[in-house]
């Protein structure tokens, strides 16, 4: 009777062993234009992972309010020059051109963002200051400040 555990046992050994044989994935053959494409949309995927915006524009949007939007608008972010170059040695010319274009927008609307939460909160702190002080200076001008 033992042999029949041992029989299945060796069945099941080659059933799996043929299948790992046959399941073997080969890569596809790509052509030059689809690796291309491609190398261009991961550029272009990695820019916009790499892409950040400054605090400075927080800053122009809360102290310039739509000046410091307008600046942020016209902001023509960089990215960094170093790995600008280490990526076109290893990637190609293609992949930096998707990085480069999809960095700079990223960028440039993350910069956009950050000045109009800074217009906003300058707004909302001079709606604060202006609604304590003006009635404060107001009360003050009319009544004055005398010891009597």
């Amino acid at each position: 009777m033992k042999f029949v555990p041992k029989a299945l046992l060796l069945t099941l050994v080659l059933i799996v062993l043929s299948s790992l044989a046959f399941c073997q994935d080969y890569p596809e053959e790509t052509d030059a234009a689809s690796s291309a494409q491609n190398s261009y949309q991961e550029g272009e995927v990695n820019g916009n992972n790499d892409a950040k915006g400054s605090f400075g524009y927080g800053l122009g949007g809360f102290g310039c309010g739509p000046f410091g939007i307008i600046a942020a608008a016209m902001s023509n972010p960089q990215p960094d020059p170093q790995k600008v170059i280490l990526l076109e040695q290893a990637m190609g010319a293609d992949y930096v051109s998707g990085y480069n274009s999809s960095f700079k927008k990223e960028s440039r609307k993350k910069n956009l963002k950050i000045a109009i939460t800074g217009c906003c909160v300058g707004a909302a702190v001079a709606v604060v200051v202006g609604s304590t002080f003006i009635p404060t200076l107001a009360f003050f001008t009319l009544y004055g400040l005398s010891d009597d």
